[in-house]
Order: structure tokens, then sequence, then C-alpha cells
């Protein structure tokens, strides 16, 4: 299998017949490498950078693998040539994403080194009405000269939750900019969550696109119903800030979370798998 990068002269009229299929990549103007078998690209390897899924540092680069081959043994090579870029480029990880994989895909993948590493759904509810919250409970937006805190108590509140990709996530948010930080964590997006004097757990809203970033219980007072209190809460602050419809993601193995989404009405309206392989050992 021949690689060629993106801006070599060769690889100009193959990117032309593939063009329809990499509109998006090429209008970014990522670079990104082919793999072509007999006149034919079977596959791309895209260098990105972080942050885009917070896998690795900001700044760290990483390959997502592309395929547009059916068959296993061109599977393979694609994947032989990913792996092969990943040690040359020294890239933090790979990553191959869809919606589904065949039983063959995933044989193939696990024996170059990938793991299924996030099986997720993204849920949505339309916000029809303000939900009644519990007396005592009260949201209190983090203040920015506290954000370092709220970071703390964010990841600590993940741990154990099971949810490994989220964590590692959370783990590597401290590495953005201060820019980056100041649109994710403000005084608008990121609260703290009290019943009386007790922190029972932190909620972060996405207020430019409906979603709900973040929501985690303080771990000794997991199942005791604060997860659909802070949920209801994180709606009711959505729907102040005029949205209508309100997005989450949760792991497909969270049953506990996904039994609270499905009572507040909130139905699942994409399934994503992401098998990876990192080139260093996870923290």
């Amino acid at each position: 299998m021949e690689i060629l990068k993106h801006d070599e002269s060769d690889a100009e009229s193959l990117i032309q017949k593939i063009s329809s299929r990499i509109q998006s990549i090429l209008n970014d103007g990522t670079p990104f490498f082919l793999f072509v078998q007999d006149a034919r690209v079977e596959g791309l390897l895209v260098i990105r950078h972080e942050p885009t899924y917070l896998l690795a540092e900001a700044g760290a680069a990483y390959g997502s693998v592309v395929c547009f081959v059916e068959d296993t043994e061109s599977l393979r090579k694609v994947l032989d040539a990913s792996v092969k870029l990943m040690d040359d480029r020294n890239l933090s990880y790979l990553i191959h994403s869809k919606q589904k994989f065949t039983t063959e895909e995933r044989t193939s993948l696990e024996e170059h080194g990938l793991k299924l590493m996030d099986h997720s759904y993204e849920m949505s509810v339309d916000i029809h009405e303000f939900l009644e919250i519990p007396e005592g409970l009260v949201l209190r937006p983090m203040r920015i000269e506290e954000r370092d805190r709220f970071l703390r108590v964010e990841e600590e509140f993940f741990e154990g939750s099971g949810d490994r990709l989220s964590s590692l996530m959370i783990h590597n948010i401290r590495t953005l900019s201060q820019e980056t930080l100041d649109i994710i964590y403000n005084e608008d997006t990121s609260y703290y969550v009290f019943e009386g004097e007790l922190l029972v757990g932190i909620v972060v809203v996405f207020v430019d696109n409906g979603g709900i970033a973040s929501i985690a219980v303080e771990p000794n007072l997991r199942g005791k119903g604060y997860g659909r209190k802070i949920l209801a809460m994180a709606l009711n602050r959505l729907k102040e800030l005029g949205w209508e419809r309100a997005w989450l993601r949760v792991d497909a193995e969270n049953a506990p979370a996904i039994a609270i989404y499905d009572a507040l009405g909130f139905v699942k309206t994409n399934e994503r798998f992401a098998f990876i392989r990192f080139g260093q050992p996870v923290p």
C-alpha cells in the first residue's frame, strides 16, 4: 500500500476523485495522508491537534482514521499504514470512530492495538416547561477566581464513574489555554449544587448550543437521587437561556444515568463507537 501526503503532486488527481467524500476535511485545510492501493484511495489518516476530543494535552497531534473499504484485508492494510504513521510522527493516539463496526472490523482494530474506549449515546429532550426542584437545592455559579478549585472538584467527582473517556477528558482540560477555559468555565456555564452547606454536585452547560457538558455527583452521595435533581436544574437553566431543546452525551454502559435521562423524556438521537490506540500509557 502506497502512502501519499495530501500536498504531494501524485495525490492531486486522487483527491479530486474523492473530494465529495472529504469536503469538510478539504475545507478545514487539515493535513492528511492517503492510503492508495492499485490507484484507488482506500483510506486516510487525518492529522489533527487537540483540543478536539481532549484525550491528550492541548496542542498534541493525533491521527483520525478514515476507511473507504469494507473488505477485511484492505482494512488491515489501512490500519498497518496508520500505525506506521503514528509511530513515525509520534502521534499521541489513533482514533477510528463511527456508528457501527462489524465483528471483522472490530477484530482487525484490536489486532492493531486499538481498543473500544467509547460506546456512547447522544440524547436530547424538548424543554416544554420548567421542572420542579426540591426545596433546599441551590445552583451557585462558579466564580472565575475559584475555577482551579472547580476543576479539581469536577475531576474528583468523576472518579469511579465508569466513564473512562470523560474522566480522561476532564484530566486534560487543565492544559487548555486561558482563553478557552474562559469560554467553557465561566459564571454563566459552571455551577456548584448545594443542599444547605453540603456540596452535592456540579454541572456545566453549553450556553451556545443547549448542551449539558458535565453532571457529577459527590461520590459518597451517589444513588440518592441527586443526579436527577441536578439534571432538572440544568434543564431549567438552559430554558432560562432560551433553549427549547437540550442534549448530552452518556456512556452506553452507564445504566443508572440513562434511566434518569429516560425518566425525564430524553431520547437517543445518535450512537457512537470509538476505537483508540494511545501512543503512551493513559494516566
